[in-house]
């Protein structure tokens, strides 16, 4: 089992990555 702080820090750290991926394929995108 994974300590849940350690889980929701993960979960913050992926969706920080998955966020700017998809800011920069969008700002791609409009370019």
């Amino acid at each position: 089992m994974i300590p849940p702080p350690l889980a929701l820090g993960l979960g913050f750290f992926v969706a920080g990555i998955l966020g700017g991926y998809m800011k920069t394929v969008r700002y791609l995108s409009q370019a």
